[in-house]
């Protein structure tokens, strides 16, 4: 059977070392499940920081599945290590209006002059720890920081006409206007000063490689030029490749490239990145897919199919968009997301900002959604995944959006006198026939959580060309809605919710069509089929 892997991103060490002596093969890629991506945010501990603050974090994942470390080494091209190509944070300012960034400036100066800087600190500390680690460089930044900020670079500050927004002009609340702030990739200088920066990180550090982050933020070009000017992109990832396999070639160190990326080919070539290309070429060694935003309705498995007969291996992206302390639904959802990623032939999986989570809370689902064998029968939640990022946009909203694309929820349903309804496809990732057949399975249940539903309102719901019988109601006033609602999504309260037993699910696409048949007339506001949740429980599964 494939070995599968995970990846998490933590924090990356430093140690640096000639590119001189005898040369030797390449040590071959590592096998690795999960990655944990952390923000560096350990810098703003009250000083002095030691290497015990970064051995606590990597101890973290102690007994789990995680096989290597992603330490984001700063954002807007300012960065917390011993850089010689970007700009230290702090670097030439006397005061600070936080102490939080006074903090983080006297950490990373400290460790600078020991000689250790962060990133050598964690290089150092993982090597102890058995722990693999990649330095993880966000590719671009869109929020709107004050341009005086110890966050703003001094290369964005000297250089505006670099700015995606040069010379201006667009409308406030469009797109365009939302990532004006953001680095264009247009620009041979901007390329120039990100390839330097990303081959700095594994030149002048002992790293096992470099991932680049292209999903914060994912806009790199006027949204306009982005797909005639990809190429850019694609020659800037040739030159990094060439001076990484010479490198490897130099000091036989194992050097991996890996890129995380939107959901779909599609969306990723609408910024410019041309990732099919990428993968048939080989300028990357793992890819991240999705950036976590829309797990269940992505079609992962585009990516793993361009990557069969390559070297490329294929990882599914989370994100940690769900509330820890919420029901254990929740957690059933994350079981959810790895069993699609998994089932669809993922060799890994990597978590972005699950790193601050407590670490019993963390080690218990790092175990269950890394080890594909056992998640298969602990009880799950497949979604359809709902729309994020709306208009008004801002910087960071705005980025988003231009990645990730829309889906196939919130739809308004509208009252009909034919016999068809929104068509929705639901997505099961477990083998439920199986599950059937051997006993393991309990049942089935599926969920429709609704905006504005009243007891005035009648619905008929199809499954796989079936109709369920009337589901049971859990209803609640309109009026008061906001303090008892049902259920809590993306800071939404949703009032009422059907749920069918027993439903006839299968794995893979489920076919499922809600029709309106009845709607109060004097009601303002439509009906709006707000999420859609199946349920699996398993007779060996925990809850």
């Amino acid at each position: 059977m494939k070995r599968r892997q995970f990846i998490i991103g933590c924090v990356t060490g430093l140690l640096s070392v000639p590119l001189t002596g005898a040369a030797s093969a390449p040590a071959a890629a590592r096998k690795r499940r999960l990655i944990s991506n952390h923000d560096g945010g350990i810098l703003s501990v009250e000083p002095p920081i030691t290497a015990d603050h970064f051995r606590e974090s990597v101890r973290s994942y102690a007994g789990t599945p995680v096989d290597a470390i992603s330490w984001c080494v700063g954002d807007r091209e300012v960065y917390n290590y011993d850089t010689k190509v970007g700009e230290v944070f702090g670097r030439g300012r006397a005061t600070f209006e936080n102490e939080g960034d006074w903090r983080v400036y006297k950490n990373t100066r400290r460790l600078i002059a020991s000689g250790r800087c962060a990133l050598a600190t964690m290089v150092d500390v993982c090597r102890q720890e058995s722990m693999d680690i990649f330095a993880s460089v966000r590719m671009n930044s869109h929020y709107v920081t004050d341009p005086d900020s110890p966050h703003h670079s001094e290369f964005r500050r000297k250089h505006p006409e670099f700015l995606i927004g040069a010379p201006g002009g667009y409308s406030k609340g469009s797109r365009e206007y939302g990532i004006r702030m953001g680095l264009n990739y247009a620009v041979p200088e901007v390329r120039q000063r990100m390839a330097a920066t990303i081959t700095e990180l594994f030149t002048s550090f002992e790293t096992d490689g470099v991932e680049m982050d292209f999903m914060r933020h994912p806009s790199f070009f006027k949204l306009h030029e982005a797909v005639e000017n990809s190429y850019h992109m694609t020659n800037m990832l040739r030159e990094i490749k060439s001076k990484r396999d010479e490198v490897r070639r130099v000091t036989g160190r194992s050097i991996e490239l890996v890129a995380r990326v939107p959901p779909t080919f599609a969306d990723a070539m609408h910024v410019g990145l041309d990732v099919r290309t990428w993968i048939k070429e080989g300028l990357v060694d793992i890819l991240i897919a999705g950036g976590g935003f829309i797990p269940f309705d992505m079609p992962f498995e585009d990516f793993v199919a361009t990557a069969r007969g390559t070297n490329c291996q294929i990882y599914g992206g989370m994100e940690f968009l769900r509330f820890r302390n919420a029901p254990t639904s929740d957690v059933e959802i994350e079981r959810g997301i790895a069993s699609r990623f998994w089932n669809a032939g993922a060799d890994g999986l990597q978590l972005f900002n699950y790193f601050a989570q407590p670490t019993a809370w963390k080690k218990n689902l790092l175990n269950e959604i890394g080890h594909p064998d056992q998640l298969a029968t602990l009880d799950k939640r497949f979604q359809m995944d709902t729309r994020r990022f709306n208009p008004p946009w801002n910087g960071h909203g705005a980025a988003f959006s231009t990645a990730i694309p829309a889906v196939q929820l919130p739809v308004t349903l509208l009252q009909t006198s034919t016999d068809k309804g929104p068509a929705l496809h639901l997505h099961v990732a477990d083998d439920l026939q199986s599950a059937r057949e051997n006993g393991t399975l309990v049942g089935t249940e599926l969920g429709l959580y609704f905006d504005n539903l009243t007891s005035g309102d009648e619905i008929e719901v199809h499954l796989n060309g079936q109709r369920l019988k009337d589901g049971q109601r859990n209803q609640v006033d309109l009026i008061s809605f906001w303090n008892k609602g049902q259920r809590k999504d993306g800071g939404r309260f949703l009032n009422g919710t059907v749920v069918f037993d027993s439903a006839p699910l299968v794995q893979g696409t489920n076919l499922l069509e809600v029709r309106l048949l009845k709607h109060p007339e004097n009601l303002a506001v439509p009906l709006k089929l707000a999420l859609v949740e199946a349920a699996v429980r398993y007779g060996t599964g925990r809850g």
